[in-house]
């Protein structure tokens, strides 16, 4: 009888889990009950390629910016997080200086990878967000050549030579516009209105774009589109003083020792981009005692090394700690000279690689 009874508890903890995992499973936004793109919302937000607002609504019929189109538009592909910050790093010190790009700051991010992947350039988000068009209502056109560019078929729209657009109006699509338009509509992502028009100058609608992105995300994944990153590698930050630099011609290396006085060697070579005093420099001007921040691949191969001259390095052994403020260490060094340092509230203190109280 006891069996029967903790039976029937599984057996319903099963189905309540399921019930719950099939009522998650539904959420969705809700002002898109009876809406036409309701299930093509429903898979993009799904895969994080667009959101909703705070208030529970998708808000399908407003339009798109310009800049929102960019955003969702850099989510169609899973990137690397090592990846995706490289890229971030490289664009967004750029981006930030740009005019109007201060209270667009959140969206920065998104651009960088939207540059990367060949969606738009870095000069032509700068030249839009100067003009505010960026923050302007896209056009379908606009869209389409933005998609076909996230799409990777950049090359075979610029490479159309003889095509035939089956819309009634497309006189109105703008010249360069054609043959990316061609595009979406041989590969379905954009078919045009039951009168056989594709109206190019209208503006998108959230449930628009988020129809022609599922389309997107559904041929990059058929068609196994992958965007080339080969300039960037996952690595692993990397921090500490060197202990040694080894230039040889066929190898060259320094030796790096860690706040938990672990000593790593970490190879360089002519690609490897190093930096001294934020200035551009060679493998010999790094110096014993340097203190370095960088960035190392899978095989140790350093793919940047920002190094610091204007620190000194003291070693000695410690006299006297003065506790009291103001605070300071009495050591006496490796020639025997007796130092005194004050020590600031803000400073550091590590000992055996795990930071103290002084």
């Amino acid at each position: 009888m006891k069996n029967s009874i903790l039976n029937k508890i599984i057996l319903l903890s099963i189905v309540l889990a399921l019930l719950f995992t099939m009522t998650a499973n539904a959420a969705t936004f809700r002002d898109i009950s009876n809406h036409w793109a309701k299930s093509y919302i429903e898979r993009v937000e799904k895969i994080g390629l667009v959101s909703g607002y705070e208030d529970g609504t998708f808000k399908p019929d407003n339009n798109v910016t310009v800049l929102e189109a960019l955003v969702m538009m850099s989510r169609l592909y899973d990137i690397d997080d090592t990846i995706k910050e490289e890229i971030i790093d490289e664009y967004k010190p750029s981006l930030k200086t740009m005019k109007n790009a201060l209270s667009r700051e959140w969206a920065l991010d998104y651009i960088a990878i939207a540059i990367e992947l060949g969606i738009v350039t870095e000069q032509a988000v700068k030249e839009m967000f100067a003009n505010e068009n960026i923050f302007k209502d896209a056009e379908r056109e606009v869209v389409a050549v933005l998609l076909t560019k996230a799409m990777g078929l950049e090359k075979e729209a610029k490479s159309l030579k003889v095509y035939t657009l089956p819309f009634n109006d497309r006189d109105q699509i703008t010249a360069s516009a054609r043959p990316y338009i061609y595009l979406m509509y041989e590969n379905k992502i954009m078919q045009g209105n039951n009168e056989r028009n594709i109206t190019p100058k209208n503006k998108i609608t959230r449930a628009q774009i988020a129809t022609m992105l599922d389309k997107a995300y559904d041929y990059i994944d058929d068609n196994k589109v992958v965007p080339d990153f080969d300039k960037y590698q996952p690595t692993t930050k990397i921090s500490g003083m060197i202990t040694k630099v080894s230039i040889e011609k066929s190898e060259s290396y320094i030796l790096i020792k860690d706040q938990r006085e672990v000593e790593s060697i970490v190879k360089i070579n002519d690609d490897t981009e190093i930096t001294v005093n934020g200035r551009l420099r060679e493998i010999s001007d790094l110096k014993k005692d340097m203190l370095i921040v960088g960035k190392i691949n899978e095989e140790r191969l350093a793919v940047e090394i920002q190094a610091d001259s204007t620190k000194d390095v003291v070693r000695g052994t410690i006299n006297y700690v003065a506790y009291v403020e103001p605070a300071s260490i009495t050591i006496y060094d490796e020639d025997d000279v007796k130092l005194t340092f004050n020590i600031s509230k803000d400073v550091d203190v590590f000992h055996d690689g795990k930071a103290v109280e002084l």
